[in-house]
């Protein structure tokens, strides 16, 4: 009963270990083992990967005992010992003298040892031989008994059960480090793929703008270049007068009729009209200054919304000023379509992602323009644009005057690659790759407000403290 009771104990105790400390705890109940069976060393040994050897892993050794290598056993150094353990079996030695005439390499590795008698019992986990527990003594024999048999094989069948859930653990975390890892690159592959997507439709985008905003930049231009060439002339009718104020300085520095030149001065700033010409040029320079601040701006906006940002940063912007600089760009396209109407109310500024929203608003405007051509029949369309606060969301909506969003693809509108436009007109990411800005990376919401055959209407809405605050108000209403 006493070692039943022991071996329940060890069991009991083996389960509930960490992995980590399986090596610690064998060494530790060896010793509990050898002193209750009241021998001088226990042992474990393990095989090797195939087979051909045992090699001590673990070792008890009671106090004063003369210290000997690590025992192993193999077809070189422990033939007979080896084959037995290769036969699985459980074997006893009362006395070293007791080995066969075939066993003298054996009989020799124990002598060295001071080995006089010794049990050994095969380790087994799921008919796998992981190694094999011993029992030794140091210089007198032994009879073993059936309780100490008894012992040592439920001792063995606890530490390859223990050996066994270390290595399955074992082989878990690291499955689990390479999953984590694998994930991890997968993951990063993925927002690489992903932020090439966003930049090939923003980039698709400005494509499809890149003529108005040419035709944008041009009108600009063209004054600004027709403003130079006035410009140019005032200057030589200025000069000319310039070069006679200075030949009738010269004359008065010397003995000259300067008084008939003075008066061929005063008829040339006649012909000039030198204050019509100091009006005129003021005037031409600030024409010019606009023209220049309107190619500007646009520039701006234009790289701005093509550069390519991989969207990471929050920041606080103001809404307006982004739905402003992207309306600027798409004016030019916009126009050829219908009458854009803007009511942007007072929006805080938003902690957000701005190049991505202003993606969303670009791709929203350009749906609106499409929708607006394919049903006016040649006729301009209505697209409005609003902004306004809700609460801690700021707002706003794209409405056209289309025909609006058939009910049979309304589900599917959101999904990558899905687009009603023919071949050519369309990749079918935009309103994929804006559902995912708004409601994936602001934590927010984009709904349609359907009307068909009377036009749709996209609504975003994005927490105004960013996708963070979005979860805090989620989690406090749950």
């Amino acid at each position: 009963m006493e070692n039943l009771g022991l071996v329940a104990r060890m069991a009991a105790h083996f389960i509930n270990i960490d992995p980590g400390a399986t090596d610690g705890e064998i060494n530790r109940y060896l010793g509990v083992i050898g002193r209750h069976a009241g021998v001088d060393r226990a042992l474990v040994a393990l095989a090797s990967a195939d087979g051909a050897r045992f090699d001590q892993s673990h070792l008890w050794q009671a106090e004063g005992v003369t210290h000997a290598g690590p025992w192993q056993a193999d077809a070189a150094t422990t033939p007979w010992l080896h084959d037995r353990l290769q036969e699985r079996e459980v074997f006893t030695l009362a006395a070293v003298a007791d080995l066969p005439e075939e066993a003298a390499p054996d009989r020799a590795f124990l002598a060295r040892r001071c080995t006089e008698s010794a049990v050994l019992v095969p380790l087994f986990s799921a008919g796998q031989l992981l190694g094999c527990v011993g029992l030794e003594t140091v210089g007198q024999s032994r009879a073993w008994t059936g309780d100490d048999l008894a012992v040592l094989q439920l001792s063995a069948a606890t530490f390859a059960a223990a050996l066994r859930r270390r290595e399955a653990l074992e082989a878990l975390r690291a499955a689990n480090e390479s999953l984590e890892r694998r994930v991890v690159e997968r993951t990063r592959q993925l927002q690489e793929t992903q932020a090439q997507l966003y930049l090939h439709e923003k980039l698709a985008s400005v494509g499809q703008l890149a003529a108005g905003v040419a035709h944008e930049i041009n009108n600009p231009l063209s004054f600004v270049y027709t403003n130079f060439n006035a410009l140019r002339e005032r200057f030589a009718a200025i000069d000319q007068v310039l070069a006679a104020h200075q030949r009738v300085l010269t004359l008065l520095e010397g003995d000259g009729d300067w008084q008939t030149e003075l008066q061929a001065v005063r008829a040339q700033e006649a012909e000039a009209d030198l204050e019509y010409l100091r009006g005129d040029m003021d005037e031409l320079f600030t024409e010019s200054a606009d023209g220049f601040a309107r190619i500007t701006t646009i520039l701006t906006s234009m790289r701005d919304l093509s550069r390519a940002d991989h969207g990471d940063q929050l920041r606080r912007s103001d809404l307006n000023r982004l739905l402003h600089d992207t309306l600027v760009i798409a004016r030019k396209t916009l126009s050829q379509h219908a009458e854009v109407e803007t009511e942007l109310g007072a929006v805080p500024e938003v902690l957000c992602m701005p190049g991505q929203l202003s993606q969303v608003f670009l791709n929203l405007l350009m749906n609106a323009a499409q929708a607006v051509a394919e049903s006016a029949g040649g006729q301009r369309g209505r697209i409005r644009v609003r902004t306004w606060q809700s609460g801690t969301w700021a707002c706003c909506s794209v409405s056209d005057s289309g025909r609006g969003v058939p009910e049979a693809v309304r589900t599917r509108i959101f999904e990558p690659f899905f687009t009603t436009k023919p071949p050519g007109h369309g990749t079918g990411l935009g309103l994929s790759i804006s559902y995912d800005i708004v409601v994936k990376r602001h934590q927010g919401r984009l709904t349609l407000e359907n009307q068909p055959g009377q036009g749709a209407t996209f609504v975003v809405e994005v927490p105004i403290d960013g996708p963070d605050a979005s979860r805090s108000e989620a989690a406090g209403q749950s």
